[in-house]
C-alpha cells in the first residue's frame, strides 16, 4: 500500500488546560450541560469590586478597637499591590454598610482621599447582627480580641437572646 492511499489514524482529540480559575469555571459548565452527572468543584462567588467611599462604616459596630498602626500596615500592603481577602458587607437602606474588615476598608478609604486609585473586593453578608458578631469573634486573620471587646461582644449576644449554650457552640 502507497504512502498515498494509507490512510491517516485520527488524532486523540486533545484536552483543554485550563490557565484560570475562570476558564476552569467555563470549562465545567460546558461539561456539566453536557452531562449533568459532571462534577462542578468550582462555582462562581458572590464577590464584587466597590470604590471603597461607598462603604458606609459605622466603628461603634466593630467589636475591635480600630488600631491606626494596623490601619497604616494594609495601607502600605495596598500601595504595593497585596492581596487581600475580601470584605463583608451588607445592603442598609439601600447603602452597602461594612460588617467585617474594619482595618481593610478604613485603609482604602483614606488611600482613595489621598488620591489613589483604589477598590474593595467586597461579599455581601445574609444574616442578622448575631451572625456579624460571630463573624467578628470567629475571624481566623485579624487582630486578636482583647477580653474586654470579646466580653462586650457577648454581652450584645445574650442582650439578642442568644442562650450561653449557643454562644459556646458557635
Amino acid at each position: 500500500m502507497s504512502k498515498a492511499n494509507e490512510q491517516k489514524k485520527p488524532e486523540a482529540p486533545t484536552k483543554k488546560i485550563a490557565t484560570s480559575i475562570r476558564t476552569l469555571h467555563e470549562m465545567q459548565q460546558a461539561e456539566f450541560k453536557n452531562d449533568p452527572a459532571a462534577p462542578r468543584d468550582v462555582k462562581r462567588g458572590n464577590a464584587y469590586s466597590v470604590t471603597p467611599s461607598k462603604i458606609v462604616v459605622f466603628v461603634e459596630r466593630n467589636i475591635r478597637p480600630i488600631n491606626r498602626e494596623t490601619v497604616e500596615e494594609y495601607k502600605q500592603g495596598m500601595r504595593n499591590k497585596d492581596i487581600f481577602p475580601a470584605v463583608h458587607v451588607h445592603i442598609e437602606k439601600g447603602q452597602i454598610v461594612l460588617k467585617h474588615g474594619y482595618h481593610r476598608t478604613l485603609a482604602a478609604q483614606e488611600l482613595e482621599a489621598e488620591g489613589e486609585e483604589v477598590s474593595l473586593d467586597v461579599i455581601e453578608v445574609i444574616g442578622n447582627s448575631v451572625d456579624t458578631i460571630f463573624l467578628m469573634l470567629n475571624s481566623q486573620n485579624s487582630l486578636a480580641i482583647d477580653p474586654v471587646s470579646r466580653a462586650d461582644a457577648y454581652l450584645l449576644l445574650v442582650n439578642q437572646k442568644v442562650s450561653p449554650a449557643e454562644i459556646a457552640r458557635r
